[in-house]
């Protein structure tokens, strides 16, 4: 028996919106932008995005197979009805990879991405960087 491809489907959106908890996907978005922390690297990457809308309402983009953002409220709606109606086949929907204040951030819309977007607050925190699970930071803050 031969694999099963799901058939994917695009969607546009309107009026874009930059996805929420960008801090608690850094280590996501650093590997999937490629670019790791070589000076002059890229600051704005075109991507595109996977939508996945899980049972509890909160739906989830997903970029090179890695979460990389959360869906505000208002489009994440209209989002989620998108993707219960696309059945099976993959969501995608276009936007672009950004830095801002050395955070990488995620647009969700047309581009170009309108340089005066309003970034939203992230309440989850990063996580410390580690090493196989080992923390690079002891618990007092000081590094080895």
């Amino acid at each position: 028996m031969g694999w099963l491809r799901r058939g994917s489907r695009t969607v546009e959106v309107a009026e874009g919106f930059v996805a929420l908890e960008a801090l608690a996907h850094q280590a996501a978005l650093e590997t999937s932008a490629g670019t790791g922390r070589a000076p002059g690297a890229a600051q704005r990457l075109p991507a595109e995005l996977t939508v996945h809308a899980e049972g509890s309402g909160v739906v989830v983009l997903a970029w090179h197979n890695r979460n990389v953002g959360i869906v505000p409220p208002g489009p994440a709606v209209s989002l989620a009805a998108q993707a219960a109606a696309a059945g099976r086949a993959r969501l995608l929907v276009n936007g672009e990879v950004f830095r801002d204040d050395g955070v990488w951030r995620v647009w969700v819309g047309p581009l170009p991405r309108p340089r005066d977007v309003d970034v939203p607050r992230d309440t989850v925190a990063a996580k410390p960087p580690t090493i196989v699970g080992i923390p690079l930071q002891r618990p007092d803050g000081a590094r080895d």
